[in-house]
């Protein structure tokens, strides 16, 4: 296959999305795009990883992610990595508390974070059914600091015709016989105000149920250290603007209640989810 090394302009993008039949994803100037005349996804692709560019609502006209890189550096996902705690000769697992938000990194330390561009190599491919389409991602021999190669990642998106939500599942392949993984941050959002912002609202399905007015210029952070299934009672959010009624939905589909760090933060321009 022969592809041309131009950038897709963005109102290249945005014709793909409306006129393209069916659920249909191609790569075009360096960008996957993925849509099914509902909504509009495109990533761009290089050899280290895939950056989420555009989550398009095509009958609104609305794209929710800010311009450009948002505060996250356009990681797709984090995966934070520990020490096995063997190998510093440290468990003070018997040193019960009531909390255990410090027990990863008073055991092991030494932890850091791999970002979605981290891959020796990248590629994609996109698997066809009936009435839905699948684009699977794939990350392949990212380095664990001197465990080279040791972690792959594959991301997957579907797709159903007609259906305006987008369905992800990462899973992740830890080689390594020196790290673990602590935590997995995904998928990482920066949304954009959605329409003006002082008219956005944020749904929480906190305690009994909160709304955030205007949520982009809160002055103080929107939620601390937030848990399912203790802190929040169900596993959405949402993102709309009372005005326009345009608004996206965010959430887990878990069948069983584990437990989901829910992290939200925010400035004027962005909301980091």
């Amino acid at each position: 296959m022969c592809m041309a090394a131009t950038m897709v302009a963005a109102d290249d993008v945005t014709q793909f999305f409306k006129s393209h039949p069916n659920v249909s994803g191609v790569e075009q100037g360096g960008h996957i795009l993925f849509s099914n005349r509902r909504i509009g996804l495109a990533f761009k692709h290089s050899q280290n990883g895939f950056i989420l560019d555009r989550l398009y609502g095509i009958a609104e006209d609305q794209n929710f992610l800010i311009e450009g890189e948002g505060t996250n550096g356009s990681n797709l996902f984090e995966v934070v990595v520990t020490l096995d705690p063997k190998l510093v000769h440290k468990d003070e697992r018997w040193n019960s508390k009531p909390g255990f938000y410090g027990i990863f990194d008073e055991m092991a330390g030494d932890a850091f974070t791999i970002g979605s561009q981290s891959a020796t190599n990248t590629s994609w491919w996109q698997e066809d059914l009936d009435s839905l389409a699948v684009l699977h991602l794939e990350w392949n021999g990212i380095d664990m600091r001197e465990d080279k190669g040791a972690m792959d990642v594959k991301v997957t998106v579907t797709l159903r015709d007609g259906d305006p939500m987008s369905y992800w599942h990462i899973n992740i392949h830890n080689r390594s016989q020196r790290y673990g993984i602590e935590r997995i941050r995904f998928p990482m959002l920066s949304l954009a105000p959605i329409g003006k912002a002082e008219n956005n609202q944020l749904l929480l399905p906190q305690n009994r149920g909160r709304l955030v007015t205007d949520p982009f210029n809160q002055s103080s952070k929107i939620i601390g250290e937030i848990y399912y299934a203790c802190h929040f009672n169900m596993q959405f959010q949402a993102l709309y603007d009372d005005h326009s009624g345009n608004g996206i939905y965010l959430g887990t589909q878990d069948p069983a209640p584990n437990l989901i760090q829910i992290e939200i933060d925010h400035n004027p321009k962005e909301i980091l989810w």
